[in-house]
């Protein structure tokens, strides 16, 4: 609801000879007179299955349960590859290995067609390292301001190994399979 809020603020301080003639203004919708609609909906597997869109945004994916989290994109892939322009957008703050992990973990590596975008706290003007010491005495800790500003995924985990180690473990294919399912790393 907050992002449609956005686009609701935004449409409203458009100029009058750019706003189109709005059909609906409902609190989770907005429907204008050319035909374009948006909407905000629970992620669940039947929250756009049937329907025609162009762009899908999924706002702070990280955060959704994965066993939802399957389920939606299971039901919302058709719905994507039924259109030859519909694009889904993945947008959020990491949190653990989950479905979002893997996505990202994936288009950073080329074995999907999203494209990665990430933000680091230190592009940001003004941050500097002064900054980063005062947001971690106040954000809960380096592991909180690690997941919040310094895009990791493992500072989540509530692992028994440092994240840092788990980190440099990571690998991405096995270098032997077997025909009987045998996996060598």
């Amino acid at each position: 609801v907050d992002l449609l809020g956005k686009m609701k603020l935004a449409y409203e301080y458009l100029p009058r000879f750019l706003q189109q003639g709005v059909v609906r203004w409902a609190r989770m919708e907005i429907e204008l007179a050319n035909g374009s609609r948006a909407f905000a909906a629970a992620t669940s597997s039947s929250a756009v299955r049937g329907g025609s869109y162009n762009i899908i945004l999924c706002d702070e994916f990280g955060f959704v349960p994965d066993h939802i989290a399957h389920e939606f994109y299971a039901s919302t892939f058709p719905t994507i590859t039924s259109g030859k322009t519909t694009k889904i957008i993945m947008v959020s703050t990491p949190n653990g290995m989950n479905l979002f992990h893997q996505f990202w973990v994936d288009a950073t590596n080329g074995r999907n067609d999203f494209k990665p975008i990430s933000v680091h706290w230190s592009e940001v003007p003004g941050r500097d390292e002064a900054w980063k010491q005062e947001v971690i005495r106040n954000c809960g800790g380096p592991e909180k301001f690690a997941q919040e500003y310094d895009l990791s995924f493992l500072s989540t985990s509530f692992t028994l190994i440092r994240p840092h180690i788990l980190q440099s473990l990571v690998h991405l294919e096995p270098t032997i399979v077997s025909i009987d399912g045998y996996r060598e790393y």
